[in-house]
């Protein structure tokens, strides 16, 4: 091949070759990293979303279990708030709403 035979030739695509690959190979490392760093950075907001739901969750269940165990240690005609105003079937008139 007669493009080889130049020593400039011969020294000049090493030259030019080993830097690009070089770039390619930084360039490359770099998309990997940050790929990396934005794939935890989701994980950890995904965590962080789920930790709150399970929280809230939590929370409203607990709210849940003290009206529900509140109504059953309480229970119609025993007094209390709910106790007011009640009839023989044990529960509340609502005669009295809607009256200003």
């Amino acid at each position: 091949m007669v493009l080889f035979n130049s020593i400039k030739t011969r020294i000049l695509i090493p030259m030019l070759v080993l830097p690009a690959l070089g770039f390619g190979l930084l360039a490359f490392y770099n998309y990997t990293q940050a790929k990396n760093m934005i794939v935890q950075q989701e994980k950890q907001h995904i965590q962080s979303i789920q930790a709150f739901v399970e929280n809230d969750l939590a929370d409203t269940t607990r709210r849940i279990r003290l009206g529900i165990e509140s109504v059953v240690n309480n229970p119609p005609g025993t007094g209390g708030v709910c106790g007011q105003g009640q009839g023989q079937t044990g529960r509340p008139h609502l005669s009295h709403l809607g009256k200003s």
